[in-house]
């Protein structure tokens, strides 16, 4: 059985108000590069990426490009209570920033 590998992906706490956010958000993390895909949950307040060979040491640049865009940004798992599903999953670039809560 051939071993399916996952690519890397980071989660991040995006504050959006509507509809036209959810678009902007993914358009700008989609302009990126190293970005394979992302999706964006309005509700969560989350941004998904997926990220291309190579992409997974670059969260400092989501959060950037985003800021750039004039949204606020914090890490993944973050104020939520919850563990990061990404730290679980052995993908998480955060580091302690997503057990700490702490904001970039």
């Amino acid at each position: 059985k051939p071993t399916r590998i996952m690519a890397p992906t980071i989660v991040l706490k995006v504050k959006m108000t509507c509809g036209a956010c959810v678009s902007k958000v993914q358009q700008t993390l989609e302009a990126l590069d190293f970005v394979a895909s992302a999706s964006v949950d309005l509700k969560a307040g989350e941004a998904t990426c997926t990220l291309k060979d190579g992409g997974a040491a670059r969260g400092e640049e989501l959060v950037a490009a985003l800021k750039a865009a004039s949204y606020e940004v914090t890490a993944c798992g973050s104020g939520s209570g919850k563990p990061c599903p990404a730290v679980a999953a052995g993908t998480c670039t955060c580091g302690p920033l997503c057990e700490r809560g702490a904001r970039w």
